[in-house]
């Protein structure tokens, strides 16, 4: 029989058509599944990899849905924008492997051709994992391998030089215009032949990519129709250029906290891009690394009209820094907040997301109970046992017996928040360690944006 789209909330798939039988997973609504037969009230269906499983009073639909799954990759940024259409955008990818595992182990090693990735900004906690994932198709381990492989590659123009370049020059030769300093963009990251580490290793993934497919480089900016070949609509809402005196288009550089000296890395962050996406009266807001000082010049167009910032869905800036406008949360009133979140080491120590911004995103919800989901706290680790330290070793890395042993823990979960709507219901959840255990919110969005919960459909 045909593939179809689960059309239920929540779906328990089991090993047998019993009630009590053993759960295998649950479905979520707009996942794409293949029905073998029908048993009274028991759907047999293939999940991938030759397995199959049974739901019992499970509802179909022909079409599938936008979704978004915001992934755990520890310090850092990466959203799966899939549309009703299987269109798949890539946003962001983080700093490590973890986008490759997930990707890996969603489409189980196959060749992936996605249609666009965008890269918000080029700090490497939002980009660098993107080149580990052109490198894994190189990955030994058939479990972790996959070939990607993208039409379209989106960007902020941007792109840092090596630190040991004094502040003002990281991103380029400025220009000093008035009171202003500008940058220059660049519409493709592999023209500039002096970056830093990450950007390096990007170029080289960036030309491996062309090699793969013909590939279309692009800069964003404010106003962009570069997602046109969508099924769904997306306004670009940042960065916002300028054109300096010789017409060229740059962006002005930004001052430090608190109104200090010119900083590259405010900069890169306050310039990233933003995404508006629409489907139907469900609206989600992705915001890069924004803070205070960009969001209000987002406010200035909402209060003028010439945009709305409300949103039912908000990607929340910066890993939820307290480096936010409280004007910006009032006006988004997002229903659903995701806070992509991870300080997963010592050198990482941004105490992310800040609990003044949860309790501002709480006050501004504009649901009746706040529902707020970060990304770390969405996945989970199984002790593995004991094990060693590792030492690296003429012959590679080895094990340190002398220090002894600790405890161990390997990712069984990933950490995952899947947002899914077909442009008026709007479901939201998240996986729990055993298969049955799942936390999901569901709510009707109408017409004039107001939002009602309901009952998650569940069989």
């Amino acid at each position: 029989m045909a593939a179809s789209f689960v059309d239920n909330d929540l779906a328990t798939v089991r090993k047998q058509p019993e009630a009590r039988a053993q759960a295998v997973v649950v479905l979520y609504r707009g996942d794409e599944i293949e029905v073998v037969c029908q048993r009274d009230d028991w759907t047999e269906v293939r999940l991938g990899l030759g397995r199959t499983g049974w739901v019992r009073g499970l509802k179909l639909r022909a079409t599938g849905l936008l979704e978004f799954a915001f992934i755990d990759v520890g310090q850092g940024d990466a959203c799966l924008m899939t549309t009703p259409q299987r269109r798949k955008i890539l946003i962001d990818g983080g700093e490590n492997q973890l986008v490759a595992r997930y990707l890996a182990k969603r489409f189980r090693g196959e060749t992936v051709v996605f249609d666009a990735v965008v890269v918000t900004h080029g700090d490497a906690d939002h980009f660098a994992g993107l080149s580990r994932l052109v490198e894994a198709g190189d990955e030994p381990r058939p479990e972790k391998r996959i070939r990607f492989e993208t039409d379209r590659v989106f960007h902020n123009g941007l792109v840092k030089r090596p630190t040991a370049l004094p502040e003002i020059e990281r991103l380029g030769t400025p220009r000093k215009e008035g009171n202003r300093v500008l940058v220059p963009v660049v519409d493709d990251p592999r023209s500039v032949s002096e970056a830093n580490r990450p950007f390096t290793r990007w170029q080289a993934a960036l030309n491996e990519l062309a090699i793969r497919r013909k590939l279309q480089i692009a800069r964003l900016e404010a106003g962009s129709d570069a997602f046109s070949f969508l099924d769904v609509r997306v306004d670009v809402l940042g960065p916002r250029v300028v054109a300096a005196r010789n017409g060229e288009p740059h962006l002005e550089m930004l001052r430090g906290d608190g109104g200090g000296g010119l900083s590259a890395a405010r900069t890169i962050n306050g310039h990233s891009v933003v995404l508006m996406v629409t489907h139907g009266n469900v609206r989600t807001l992705l915001t890069g690394d924004i803070h205070a000082a960009a969001e209000r010049e987002l406010l200035q167009e909402h209060a003028a009209g010439q945009l709305s910032l409300r949103a039912d869905v908000l990607k929340v800036p910066h890993h939820g820094s307290d480096d936010v406008s409280r004007d910006f949360i009032r006006a988004v009133e997002s229903l659903v907040s995701v806070i992509s979140a991870g300080d997963d080491d010592a050198r990482r120590d941004y105490l992310h997301p800040r609990a003044n911004l949860l309790g501002l995103l709480g006050r501004a919800d504009r649901g009746a109970e706040p529902v707020i989901f970060v990304t770390n706290l969405s996945g989970f680790d199984r002790w593995a046992g004991p094990a060693f330290h590792a030492v690296r070793h003429p012959s590679g890395w080895v094990p340190d017996t002398q220090r002894g042993t600790f405890y161990a823990r390997e990712r069984s979960v990933y950490g995952i928040v899947h947002v899914r709507t077909d442009g008026s219901r709007l479901l939201v959840v998240r996986r729990g360690a055993r298969p049955e255990r799942v936390e999901a919110y569901s709510f009707e969005i109408g017409h004039d944006g107001r939002a009602r919960p309901l009952a998650v459909d569940r069989t």
